[in-house]
């Protein structure tokens, strides 16, 4: 489970995060919850290390999300800047209630990952 530390100012949130993954499966770093006719700005920065095979990635993902009526939405397209090796990735998704900076390491390798998730967030009133 990676440890994260909301530091909250009601719009405003940073995720701290670290992690280590073993395997080639997605997981979330950190799940952002979303509210009732909110808009959400993410700027995720995400390193990654595997020390064994010194694969090594950095990945700067900026995204704008909304969530009209309970139904999340991607607001135009997620900004990539991504130095990685190929064997590592790294994006933002989102469900009908969360959005999550996700990573996918190396099958049978460890992988150190470390995330600063900014949000700045703004309910919508209607």
């Amino acid at each position: 489970m990676p440890n994260s530390a909301p530091a909250n100012n009601d719009n405003f949130v940073s995720y701290q995060v670290e992690m280590r993954t073993t395997d080639a499966t997605e997981v979330a770093l950190v799940s952002i919850p979303t509210y009732l006719n909110g808009v959400y700005q993410i700027k995720a920065y995400i390193n990654a290390k595997a020390p064994v095979l010194m694969n090594c990635g950095g990945w700067e993902i900026t995204g704008t999300f909304k969530n009209v009526d309970g139904v999340v939405s991607l607001i135009g397209a997620l900004d990539f800047i991504s130095n990685a090796d190929s064997t590592l990735d790294a994006t933002v998704s989102f469900d009908a209630t969360f959005i999550q900076p996700q990573v996918t390491g190396i099958a049978g390798t460890l992988v150190v990952w470390t995330g600063n998730i900014q949000v700045s967030r703004l309910q919508l009133a209607y």
